[in-house]
């Protein structure tokens, strides 16, 4: 992803402070609502929708449904189309996700 001023999204996400230490796993989110809160979901923006799924998998219980809801329609929106099968299915999946913690509380 390179932005209008030439600028490559990954540069820009490096030098952020708390930068990952690998590129290749998302990060881990924190419950603690904050500068690294907002940071690691800014950094999981740019992973591919596998690796997203996984990780709201993996830290639904510490982001709102909202914040899921808006990261898959951001990303793959932007990627695929506002109407693709696919951004509909993932996010079916991450609702009924977040279903099922209703459902067990």
């Amino acid at each position: 992803v390179t932005f209008s001023s030439g600028t490559n999204a990954f540069s820009v996400m490096d030098r952020i402070q708390g930068s990952m230490e690998s590129v290749d796993t998302p990060p881990p989110a924190m419950p603690q609502r904050g500068k690294l809160y907002v940071d690691t979901y800014v950094k999981v923006y740019y992973y591919p929708e596998e690796d997203i799924m996984n990780w709201i998998h993996d830290n639904h219980t510490s982001y709102r449904l909202n914040h899921s809801l808006a990261l898959i329609t951001c990303c793959v929106g932007c990627r695929r189309g506002w109407q693709s099968r696919t951004l509909v299915g993932m996010k079916r999946q991450v609702k009924a996700l977040y279903d099922n913690i209703l459902t067990e509380s």
